[in-house]
């Protein structure tokens, strides 16, 4: 397998602020990953909920690492659908950081 197509984005939080990029996709084989570049203070990125299926016309399964203290910084399915990137930052803080979406062939 190689990688057939990439996805990747910058993104940045600060005084307090949370948030998501959703991306979704027909069926296919996925890497998602985050990478923090840098930090002061609490702050987190990482794969906060993903979609897959176990056929490619099978329903929807959502693996959710929302309420997780550390959400996981990397997944991998080979019939992924929806992918959501979170980031969050405490009140004195900021977190810059990015996300990539490998589509694999």
């Amino acid at each position: 397998m190689h990688i057939s197509s990439r996805s990747t984005e910058t993104v940045y939080a600060y005084g307090g602020a949370t948030g998501t990029v959703e991306a979704n996709f027909a069926p296919r084989a996925a890497s998602a990953s985050v990478a923090i570049s840098e930090v002061d203070g609490d702050g987190k990125i990482g794969i906060v909920s993903f979609e897959y299926r176990d056929s490619p016309s099978g329903p929807n399964k959502k693996k959710d690492f929302r309420l997780n203290i550390i959400w996981p910084p990397s997944v991998y399915h080979r019939l992924m659908t929806r992918v959501t990137f979170g980031i969050q930052v405490g009140p004195d803080g900021y977190c810059i950081g990015g996300w990539t979406l490998d589509f694999w062939s």
